[in-house]
């Protein structure tokens, strides 16, 4: 139990900054890609 606690701190600080060399999208249009989507292929993978 000692170590998944210790696993998961490691995991929950280790992802709380924007990395170097990121830039992130200006002027999001969120408006854009809201709707209902369709799938148009699939690839199916044995993993």
């Amino acid at each position: 139990m000692k170590k998944f606690i210790i696993i998961f701190a490691f995991l929950v600080v280790s992802c709380v900054g924007i990395p170097d060399g990121v830039k992130p999208v200006d002027r999001f249009q969120i408006e854009r890609y809201t709707g209902k989507w369709y799938e148009i292929a699939r690839l199916d993978h044995s993993f």
